[in-house]
């Protein structure tokens, strides 16, 4: 992918999960904190994507049968557009 895709893998059932024995990957939930730590700025040849439980699509961008970014998303206060999200 020449640096231009990234998966991170976070594993959790609760915000500040403990840690796991043998998991080196992130814990907790994807939050602000993770998008910005992982995720490329926004900018019109940004594309991310979101896959999760509606919980997820509701705090990182709203709902994944609307084509909207929810206002006061995550997403939403990073910057980021409609055409820079997809929602799978």
């Amino acid at each position: 992918s020449g640096g231009r895709v990234k998966v991170v893998h976070v594993v959790g059932d609760k915000s500040d999960m403990p840690p796991i024995e043998g998991w080196d990957g992130e814990l907790g939930w994807v939050d602000e904190d993770k998008v910005k730590k992982y995720c490329f700025p926004a900018a019109e040849d940004v594309l991310t994507f979101v896959c999760g439980v509606p919980a997820l699509y509701d705090i990182m961008c709203g709902p994944r049968t609307e084509p909207e970014v929810k206002p006061d998303s995550v997403l939403a206060k990073l910057g980021y557009t409609k055409t820079m999200i997809s929602k799978m």
